[in-house]
């Protein structure tokens, strides 16, 4: 099964909803179809509850997200993180990547 992502906009909001197998064989996909550079000084929120199965790939592009928001002043927050991220992460000493948000864009609150 491959990893899909749902993209749509709500009351200024890019929601983005991964779903899915996210693994290193997928995670490539989703990287090049998911491009936080894309949304400079923008609100997004990533839904990961959609996710049936990751490794360590899927955290890895997490990090990545989070690098990509920081560098575009993009604001992030994940949602609905499954376990199994929160153990690899965890098992990494990523154990604050999924609580931790990007400043908010300029303007915004």
């Amino acid at each position: 099964m491959n990893a899909t992502v749902e993209k749509s906009l709500e009351d200024g909001v890019i929601h983005l909803r991964v779903a899915g197998e996210l693994r290193l064989d997928t995670v490539a996909a989703v990287h090049r179809s998911v491009n936080l550079s894309s949304f400079p000084d923008k609100n997004v929120d990533i839904e990961l509850s959609g996710i049936t199965s990751a490794d360590s790939a899927a955290v890895a592009l997490c990090v990545e997200w989070l690098s990509q928001a920081r560098s575009n002043r993009t604001s992030l927050k994940f949602t609905n993180v499954p376990d199994v991220l929160t153990r690899i992460a965890r098992v990494n000493n990523l154990d604050d990547i999924y609580q931790a948000e990007t400043d908010s864009p300029s303007g915004t609150a």
